[in-house]
């Protein structure tokens, strides 16, 4: 885990090394201190209704298996799992989550967390295919017979996430019936017990508050550019969504870091977008919504181990 944890890191700083070489240094600087600071400020106080959704989000989760559960414990299992999801790939490490409710079912706790993140990631995944078939159509000058398919498959895999999102009984139908060859089969049948309290009507409310959260965080991140350099609203949410749903499916270093900033860097340099405003602003989009979450579960996570050997002393 630690090699690991240690190649991510040199794989982040490799490629945002090479990113401001290829940018120039001067250049990145030069676009803060022309920035609208004004923007800047919207954009991290959306910091708040992002992080408050993902908090109802995850809340409306635990209530289904759960509803005792108070709320510090919510938010201290949220913000700790962010913490630990910051250095591991797709943030799969926010499964901690489960290790910071105390008295609670951990294997339910750990279902839920995985119903949030596969969420989150097929609102991004339905819309970032749709920005991407569209950026390939109109920006990209690609061959009519290698499009259609491109667009054939794009319009398939929107039906298939579509039709998963909101029919959670798949998933556990699946599941259960190759449960008979897996390991560890009760604690697979407690896994697949939540999914008797989350029927296709919690699903779609799950959905919402994901897509909800996801387009405040390309609205923030359209911000941030804007405060850079003025781009109009249809091509900034389609880089900016296209550039999210590229990271998502390159989860090799810490955090995202270098691959968010290339992508974002490849699709606004189509409109014309300087690299230096591209680079910044996702630099940004990171502080704010990764690095300060990650911060704060790190102190609670400092705290809640201290708490706990001064109420064993």
């Amino acid at each position: 885990m630690r090699k690991f944890l240690v190649i991510k890191i040199i794989i982040a700083f490799v490629i945002l090394f090479f990113l401001i070489r290829f940018i120039n240094y001067d250049e990145i600087i030069s676009a803060f201190r022309k920035a609208d600071f004004l923007l800047l400020l919207i954009g991290v106080l959306l910091f708040i209704p992002n992080i408050m959704m993902q908090l109802l989000k995850w809340r409306f989760l635990l209530n289904l298996g759960n509803p005792s559960i108070k709320t510090p414990e919510v938010i201290k299992s949220f913000f700790a799992g962010f913490s630990v999801g910051m250095v591991t790939p797709g943030r799969v490490g926010e499964i901690s989550r489960a290790f910071f409710i105390r008295g609670s079912d951990r294997i339910k706790i750990l279902g839920y967390t995985i119903i949030d993140r596969v969420y989150s990631l097929l609102v991004t995944i339905l819309f970032g295919l749709l920005s991407v078939a569209y950026l390939l159509v109109f920006n990209f000058k690609f061959s009519i017979f290698l499009l259609i398919p491109i667009l054939v498959i794009t319009f398939f895999f929107l039906i298939v996430v579509l039709y998963f999102a909101i029919n959670p009984e798949l998933f556990r139908s699946f599941v259960y019936n190759i449960n008979i060859i897996l390991p560890k089969r009760e604690k697979i049948k407690r896994f697949l017990s939540l999914f008797d309290e989350f029927t296709r009507g919690k699903a779609l409310i799950v959905f919402i508050y994901s897509s909800v959260t996801f387009f405040i965080y390309i609205t923030q991140f359209y911000i941030f550019v804007n405060a850079f350099q003025r781009i109009s609203i249809f091509p900034g949410y389609l880089s900016s969504i296209a550039t999210i749903f590229t990271k998502s499916l390159i989860p090799v270093s810490v955090g995202d870091l270098g691959v968010r900033e290339g992508a974002s860097i490849f699709f606004f340099s189509r409109f014309s977008i300087n690299s230096s405003s591209a680079f910044d602003s996702s630099i940004l989009l990171f502080s704010v919504n990764v690095f300060l979450p990650a911060v704060i579960g790190f102190g609670i996570i400092i705290f809640s181990i201290l708490t706990d050997k001064r109420n064993k002393n």
